[in-house]
């Protein structure tokens, strides 16, 4: 080659490297914005995870409510039945609760994984540009690290930057607090400009006026890295890169009255920190006790009770009391009591091709429990089939009883009308003596059962039990079993 043409050569370089007469960005504010991406990225994983425990919730309370249920068919007591399909309601409750909420909140969490996706890549596809631009020549420098062109140019992880690709998402417990807090990004505390003062490395930010040699016009205000950064181009070594303040911007991880895209980003980010969860516990064995609580059975078993006798009114959690107390006594720990007697209740379970009785405590597996349960139900069918015969009950069996008292005593005179009865001055007759209010004795049934015999509305245990399990528990199918089994009952039995 000629001289002169070394010369031309060498010169039309150093006009093309003359071009790049703008500010270069500080590496460390672009870890800081890498940071923020990083952290925005995740929102996808902390979706996943509100997802997933809610299912994992509404999976453990049908798993409770199966036990329950099971329990509630495996007892002989038809208080100790009465609890347990009420019970098995407060369970179903719990995973109704849980999937109603998967349903509610599905579209604020997608919202806010789909924000933190498109937050983090608009980030990092920015980063990427500084970091190819920086690469591509020695006399270059977009990104400007200590007291030179940064090093950290091989890939996005070198500035702790996410990549653009998610092949494989984990559900994480909760978004990363050093980055998103409660109050906003917690990168920039103030006003932060981040370009390399006097510095002219990066054609990026040069402007002029009025043609195509630089990227921008004068006066020009772009912004970058999902408006994070806001830029002031200038002809030279003058132009500006500002990311505003993000720290303190919110309460409670929300901005009020949102500004830009930066606060609106927040916005639909933090919201995952302030997603609802079920107000049950979440594993099977706490749902269990939760729903064998008294406070939280009270509402079930009084809608019982009111559904049977509407006339109870505010006698109804009286009644309730009592039946609870009657099954697991008068102790503070009744949901204890209650879970031990579940757990020594034998039912079937199927032992390859014959079949043997087990606890339930030892009924782990939920295909166990849901087969166990069907093979209950068609017991019951089967006892329907097994109707013994019996004469037909015409009448109430509390008022039967009160006829036949009445009968007894109208016989007695004088002395005679004592113990269960007693003399009625105003009708000059003996009566079957008055009893007070709640009280009541406890009798063993033809059937083996302990019954619960009282005045007024406790007769409920006795006869209504099996024909109101099945309107809160199963549906119409089994309820026209219990139906007939109550028919057998109040026919045969009492």
């Amino acid at each position: 080659m000629k001289p002169t043409a070394t010369v031309v050569a060498a010169l039309v370089a150093t006009i093309e490297l003359g071009h790049a007469t703008s500010n270069s960005f500080k590496e460390a504010d672009i870890e800081k914005l890498c940071g923020i991406a990083t952290a925005a990225q995740a929102a996808a994983a902390v979706a996943l995870q509100h997802v997933t425990d809610l299912k994992r919730r509404a999976t453990a309370a049908q798993r409770a409510a199966d036990k329950l249920l099971l329990a509630a068919l495996a007892s002989s007591r038809a208080n100790e039945s009465l609890l347990f399909g009420s019970a098995a309601q407060v369970a179903q409750d719990c995973g109704k609760q849980a999937l109603e909420l998967i349903d509610s909140t599905m579209p604020t969490a997608l919202a806010a994984a789909a924000t933190g996706a498109g937050t983090a890549g608009r980030i990092s596809e920015f980063v990427s540009l500084l970091q190819q631009t920086t690469a591509s020549h020695g006399s270059r420098h977009c990104i400007y690290g200590s007291g030179s062109k940064s090093t950290k140019t091989q890939n996005l992880a070198a500035l702790k930057c996410p990549s653009h690709l998610v092949t494989d998402l984990r559900p994480q417990q909760k978004l990363d607090d050093s980055h998103i807090s409660d109050k906003g990004f917690k990168a920039f505390t103030g006003s932060t400009q981040i370009q390399q003062n006097g510095d002219n490395g990066c054609r990026l930010l040069k402007s002029n006026d009025g043609n195509a040699d630089s990227l921008w016009e004068d006066a020009s205000t772009p912004n970058f890295a999902a408006a994070f950064i806001t830029a002031d181009p200038h002809t030279g070594t003058g132009a500006t890169s500002t990311v505003k303040r993000t720290d303190n911007i919110a309460a409670n991880n929300r901005v009020d009255n949102p500004q830009d895209d930066v606060d609106r980003a927040y916005n639909a980010i933090a919201a995952l920190n302030n997603l609802p969860t079920t107000s049950c516990p979440a594993t099977e064995e706490e749902i269990i006790k939760h729903a064998l609580t008294p406070a939280n059975l009270r509402n079930v078993l009084g809608q019982v009770l009111l559904l049977s006798y509407p006339n109870l009114k505010d006698q109804a959690a009286g009644e309730v009391t009592t039946l609870t107390n009657k099954v697991a006594g008068a102790t503070e720990s009744q949901e204890e009591k209650l879970k031990k007697i579940m757990a020594k209740l034998t039912v079937k379970k199927l032992d390859g091709t014959t079949t043997k009785m087990v606890e339930i405590e030892k009924l782990t597996e939920e295909d166990i429990v849901k087969n166990t349960v069907a093979a209950a139900v068609a017991g019951l069918k089967e006892a329907i089939k097994e109707k013994p015969k019996c004469s037909t009950a015409t009448t109430n069996p509390v008022s039967q009883g009160s006829e036949e008292a009445n009968k007894e005593c109208s016989d007695k005179k004088g002395t005679a009308c004592t113990g269960d009865c007693e003399w009625d001055k105003k009708e000059e007759k003996c009566k079957p003596a008055k009893k007070e209010e709640g009280e009541n004795q406890e009798k063993g049934g033809t059937d083996g059962k302990t019954n619960t015999k009282t005045t007024g509305s406790n007769s409920f245990v006795i006869h209504k039990a099996p024909l109101l399990l099945a309107v809160f528990i199963w549906g119409r199918k089994i309820f026209k079993i219990f139906a007939r089994i109550y028919e057998i009952y109040e026919t045969c039995y009492f």
